[in-house]
């Protein structure tokens, strides 16, 4: 299902994405490109912190956070924050006669920033009471280590008991001057989809609300490129502290564009080698051996910068089965060829999820593009993507799938959590395998 949009920028540099639908319904959305990535060591959290308080959609005009979320909620409305690496969101979803109300609200705590020091001290302790629930799940201790052993400069990015700390010194001025520092026009893009027939009277409410926001184009911000050069394969025990689980994720950082002919084929690969049930990983690992319950590939294509982007392959399985897995993922890796008919499949399956994801979502849009909008990327349609897909041929797959089983056995990081270092049994098995590089096996 493709759509006309209409995008422009304000006097203000304020970029603007307007999405008509056929819906009775709006998603006003304010992004901006300001992340976690950006942050110093001395205070980081702040972003996310600025997050919840943008959320609570106060100002100088709406002051009170119970009344502005109350008369959201009677009129059928909901609205939150999120943040990440690059990008922060406050939004409002409801119906599109309460448009202009939603607009006058959110343009108002964006441009008059208010929020009283009660509601500021609950939602620094909400802050606070979010990094530790992410520290109590056992999978953050392994992220952490890989992040660090990855990026040992910038591990502080990672550290959440750092940020604890650092949160908890965090002044109100200190948010105020990180929105005049950090918050820009020219780095904003507002996003709204409508009802079809009211494009004209959107644009007119936006010029309204939004083109009253100060401008602001000074300010500058400046992100690390967490790339990695691996030169070797390597497989890397990690302590498991927690419990009996161990966990298997296999990285590879490889130069990718958002939205390439390579970011596309791993997609396709994802889905031929870990379908369920169709997947090979699944037909051998867990229906013939029965080693595993679930298998995957995990792709983060860095918007920013190609150079940062990279994959893992993920699975996991009881201790005793460790060596024997770790060997036969090398050997699948080794030796599997994909036929002309898992790349003509899989094509049909992506289109479908690619269509399904849009089709008759309000927000669906809305997210994507504004994404493309934030990071200047092309705009593709359902139609653009579709075509995209049918000029990646055959041997495009194949030739990718080459390189991508060279990248794994030649440079990929084997990371396995386990409360055991088995390294010489994982040694035994890998060196009976095929594989023919040479490789480390080392304790982080």
């Amino acid at each position: 299902m493709d759509i006309k949009f209409k995008k422009y920028a304000l006097k203000n540099g304020i970029k603007v994405l307007i999405i008509p639908l056929d819906t009775k319904l709006t998603h006003i959305s304010a992004n901006f490109l300001l992340g976690f990535n950006h942050e110093s060591k001395e205070i980081t959290e702040l972003t996310h912190y600025y997050e919840h308080l943008l959320g609570r959609l106060t100002s100088k005009k709406f002051k009170s956070s119970q009344k502005v979320s109350n008369e959201i909620s009677k009129r059928g409305g909901f609205s939150n924050a999120h943040v990440n690496s690059y990008e922060m969101s406050v939004y409002i979803s409801g119906l599109y006669n309460d448009l202009e109300y939603y607009m006058d609200i959110m343009s108002n705590s964006i441009n008059n920033f208010y929020i009283d020091k009660n509601i500021a001290k609950k939602e620094k302790n909400a802050v606070v009471q979010e990094l530790n629930n992410y520290i109590a799940d056992v999978e953050y201790d392994f992220d952490n280590k890989i992040f660090k052993y990855f990026h040992p400069k910038y591990y502080y990015m990672r550290d959440l008991k750092h940020h604890i700390k650092t949160v908890k010194t965090v002044k109100l001025s200190h948010v105020k001057k990180f929105i005049k520092d950090k918050v820009c026009s020219k780095d904003m893009v507002l996003s709204i989809t409508c009802p079809k027939n009211k494009v004209r009277e959107t644009k007119n409410n936006i010029d309204k609300y939004f083109g009253k926001i100060k401008r602001n184009n000074k300010c500058k911000n400046i992100y690390p490129i967490l790339q990695h050069n691996n030169k070797e394969f390597k497989i890397i025990h990690v302590e498991n502290k927690h419990n009996d689980n161990v966990i298997v994720r296999i990285y590879v950082y490889k130069n990718i564009e958002f939205m390439s002919k390579e970011h596309i084929i791993l997609g396709l690969l994802k889905n031929i080698l870990f379908n369920f049930q169709t997947g090979i990983f699944y037909k051998i690992l867990r229906t013939k051996l029965g080693l595993i319950y679930n298998a995957g590939m995990s792709t983060d294509i860095d918007i920013m910068n190609s150079k940062a982007s990279y994959y893992y392959l993920y699975t996991q399985c009881e201790a005793k089965n460790l060596p024997l897995l770790i060997s036969e993922i090398i050997k699948i890796l080794s030796t599997y060829k994909i036929t002309n008919k898992d790349i003509s499949d899989t094509k049909n399956g992506n289109k479908v999820a690619y269509e399904n994801k849009k089709f008759y979502d309000l927000t669906s849009y809305n997210d994507d593009y504004k994404t493309h909008m934030l990071h200047n990327k092309k705009f593709i349609s359902n139609e653009e993507y579709f075509k995209m897909v049918d000029n990646i041929s055959a041997n495009d797959v194949k030739d990718f799938y080459d390189t991508f089983k060279k990248d794994i056995l030649s440079k990929g990081i084997l990371f396995y959590y386990s409360r055991k270092n088995i390294n010489k049994s994982i040694d035994k098995y890998v060196k009976k395998s095929v594989i023919k590089n040479k490789y480390k096996m080392l304790y982080i």
